[in-house]
C-alpha cells in the first residue's frame, strides 16, 4: 500500500533559499559546486506549500551538496515544474531550482548521470511529460539514505539553450521510543492474524498460534527491534483491502507479564504499535515472520 503522491501539474511558484548555515551534507567525496537548503513542508511544488508538517519532523532545515554543470547559470525565477510528484508526507523536506546553460540537453543529461554516479547517488527513475517546458527527468537517491532523493528536469529553452531542474525531496522520521522496544526474556508469542475476504467483514476469520521455540521467539524479538522509523503523522495513502491483518501479538513473560503489540502491515502507511506506542515502520521482515509463523502453524497467512 503506496503512500499517495501528487503529481504535479501546475506552473511552480519562486522559491527562495532561507539564509541558514547548518553543515553542507555533500555527495559522496565529490566537491558540490551547488548547496540547496533543505527545508520541512512542500515549498516548491504546487498546493505543496500547505502540506502539514509533522510537530516531531527531526531534521529541521538543513543543507545538500549536488554537482552543477560547468557554466550553468540560476534562472531569476522557476518557469517549469521541477517536482515530478511528491509524496503527502508530513515529514517531508522541499528544495527547488532551475539553472540554464548553452549546451544540448542530451550532452546535459549525460554530465549529470555521470557526475551524481561519481558523487554516490544511485539512479532511481526517470520520467518524461508533454506538460511542461522540462520534459524529461532522471532520479537519483543518496546511497546513504533511501529517503533523500534529487529529481532533476531538462527541457529546451526558446534561445536553444538547456534548462535544468532540481527538486530535492527528504523524509526523515523521528526516533523510535525507547518504550517501543522489547525487552524480554519471552517464553511464548501468541499471535492472533485476520484473514479479510472482498465479500466483506462476515468472510473474515481469525487464525490463532503460539510460539513457545525459543530461536523462533528470538528471531521476532530481534526483527521487531531492529526497526528504526518512527511517526505519529498520519499518511494519506491508497490501496485495496490486504487479504491479511491485522495482527495482534502477545509476548510473555516467565512471570507472566506480558508485553502487547498490534502490526496493521509493513510500510509506512501501516505500522506496527508496541506498548501502545505507534507506529513504527516495519520494512516487512516482521509481517512476513508472523504471516510465515502462522501458515507454517495452520496452512493459512
Amino acid at each position: 500500500m503506496p503512500f499517495l503522491r501528487v503529481l504535479v501539474g501546475i506552473m511552480l511558484a519562486a522559491f527562495g533559499l532561507v539564509g541558514i548555515a547548518p553543515p553542507v551534507e555533500a555527495a559522496g567525496s565529490c566537491t558540490a559546486a551547488l548547496t540547496l537548503t533543505v527545508q520541512p513542508g512542500g515549498a516548491g511544488a504546487p498546493g505543496a506549500e500547505h502540506l502539514a508538517v509533522a510537530s516531531d519532523i527531526p531534521h529541521g532545515p538543513f543543507r545538500v551538496g549536488l554537482p552543477l554543470y560547468p557554466g550553468a547559470t540560476q534562472l531569476g525565477h522557476i518557469i517549469g515544474r521541477p517536482v515530478f510528484d511528491y509524496p503527502l508526507n508530513q515529514y517531508l523536506q522541499m528544495a527547488v531550482a532551475e539553472y540554464q546553460t548553452p549546451a544540448s540537453e542530451v550532452t546535459v543529461m549525460h554530465w549529470y548521470r555521470s557526475a551524481f554516479t561519481s558523487c554516490g547517488w544511485k539512479a532511481s527513475g526517470s520520467m518524461t511529460t508533454n506538460a511542461s517546458v522540462l520534459d524529461i527527468g532522471s532520479d537519483f537517491t543518496a546511497s546513504n539514505n533511501p529517503n533523500l532523493t534529487v529529481e532533476m528536469s531538462y527541457g529546451l529553452a526558446p534561445s536553444g539553450a538547456t534548462y535544468i531542474a532540481y527538486a530535492v525531496e527528504d523524509v526523515t522520521y523521528p526516533p523510535r521510543p525507547a518504550r517501543s522496544y522489547l525487552h524480554g526474556p519471552f517464553r511464548r508469542v501468541r499471535i492472533a492474524l485476520q484473514h479479510n475476504s472482498p465479500e466483506g467483514a462476515q468472510k473474515r476469520y481469525v487464525s490463532r498460534i503460539t510460539i513457545a521455540d525459543r530461536t523462533a521467539i528470538s528471531r521476532l524479538v530481534t526483527a521487531v527491534n531492529a526497526i528504526r522509523d518512527y511517526h505519529t503523522a498520519p499518511f494519506t495513502c491508497f490501496g485495496g483491502l490486504m487479504r491479511t491483518g491485522p495482527a495482534w501479538l502477545t509476548f510473555v513473560r516467565p512471570d507472566s507479564s506480558a508485553v502487547h503489540a498490534f502490526d496493521e502491515g509493513p510500510g509506512a502507511c501501516l505500522g506496527l504499535a508496541v506498548n501502545d506506542t505507534r507506529w513504527l515502520i516495519d520494512p516487512g521482515l516482521v509481517w512476513k515472520m508472523i504471516t510465515t509463523d502462522v501458515h507454517a502453524a495452520t496452512g493459512r497467512g
